[in-house]
């Protein structure tokens, strides 16, 4: 069993770089009881302000609160607001942080207006220079990413679209930690994802991945979105691993997918409860096993937790025993078609089925396997 105690445990000895727009957030708490003789407008009555790190910040502030030590770069101005996130920042002793000023542009900050008895946002406020940064300041952190990059562990991009990180910074951060072996998940924002080429991993919430992808963000029940996106990206020289709910195949010789896209997937009714995903990353495959024990039976989407196998005995039980008969069937398997819809693979003539082959493989084993065998049926 994953042993979320001990691994969270283990996050206060890593070390991540986290680099992004930076922001100032502040928030005006208030009561409100009577709307403004000038306008149809509440007026608050202003109670008490909190002020705090915002944007690519809070993703510093959610690492340290898990005991992560962060070392933080982003771009401010010459302004009271960056002088509040460097004194904020500076408070933190899990926080090393190295930040870029420009003269010429404003600190991002973002001002909400909250009426506290209601609960109830009625106003943001915003100061910003959403443009890139110039060359100068690009120089800077790229200087302050290579030279902190030996001491991470990992390397996180959060994009919020403010200028901070130009496809040049991009680039030279993610070629510098792939260069070191360092992992980067990007948390994107724009609609050409191919200046990510070489994450390890990249986060769009929905409407991130529409733009992306130029499709309407739609409801959990169109599969549009989700199947665009990897051929888009494959198309512009992303590496994908993708994660289906079946086993499937890409379609032969169609740009963007068979050359840059990976499938692994191994479902099957003895795994009811178990997902077995196996993927080759660079020169290394990895080994995960899934649950979905938390979520409704049978539910379409469902999130699930995954960990990797290290044993190595138990990763070469995992592959003879599962994968190596589940990515050979030719009797019950289906197929992902370009449409999106699955359909049922041609069935050979007393082809192999992975199940039947798994079951008769246990019941030739010692009492034991072949208890768990028919339990699994």
């Amino acid at each position: 069993m994953f042993d979320f105690d001990k691994h969270l445990a283990g996050l206060s000895q890593q070390t991540v770089l986290c680099i992004g727009d930076l922001m100032l957030d502040e928030f005006v708490y208030g009561d409100v009881s009577r709307i403004s003789p000038e306008a149809p407008t509440p007026v608050i009555a202003v109670r008490r302000t909190e002020v705090m790190i915002g944007g690519a910040g809070n993703v510093a502030r959610n690492l340290v609160a898990l005991g992560t030590r962060c070392i933080f770069i982003g771009v401010v101005g010459d302004d009271e607001a960056g002088k509040a996130l460097s004194g904020a920042l500076s408070l933190n002793p899990l926080v090393e942080f190295s930040l870029a000023t420009d003269p010429g542009r404003m600190t991002t900050r973002k001002v909400r207006f909250v009426s506290e008895h209601h609960s109830t946002h009625l106003l943001r406020a915003d100061w910003e220079m959403a443009a890139p940064i110039e060359t100068a300041e690009e120089e800077a952190l790229i200087g302050f990413a290579i030279e902190a990059m030996p001491r991470a562990g990992a390397v996180v991009l959060s994009d919020y679209a403010k200028g901070a990180l130009t496809p040049r910074v991009v680039r030279a951060v993610i070629d510098a930690a792939t260069k070191a072996g360092k992992p980067v998940i990007v948390d994107p924002k724009g609609r050409d994802y191919s200046i990510y080429k070489g994450a390890t991993l990249i986060t769009p919430n929905r409407q991130e991945l529409a733009a992306a992808t130029g499709t309407a963000a739609r409801s959990d029940d169109d599969d549009g979105v989700p199947l665009l996106a990897p051929e888009s990206a494959g198309r512009r020289g992303a590496r994908i691993d993708l994660i289906v709910r079946g086993a499937c195949m890409l379609p032969a010789g169609r740009p963007g997918w068979t050359d840059n896209i990976r499938v692994r997937s191994v479902i099957g009714r003895f795994l009811e409860h178990t997902r077995v995903f196996y993927f080759g990353v660079g020169k290394r495959d990895e080994l995960y096993l899934a649950s979905a024990d938390w979520m409704n039976r049978n539910m379409l989407r469902r999130v699930e937790l995954a960990w990797p196998v290290t044993d190595k005995r138990l990763r070469q039980r995992i592959i003879n025993e599962c994968l190596v008969a589940y990515l050979h069937d030719d009797r019950d398997a289906w197929t992902l078609q370009p449409d999106g819809r699955y359909a049922r693979a041609p069935r050979v003539l007393d082809g192999h089925g992975a199940q039947q082959a798994l079951m008769a493989r246990y019941a030739a084993q010692p009492s034991e396997p072949k208890k768990r065998a028919r339990a699994w049926t």
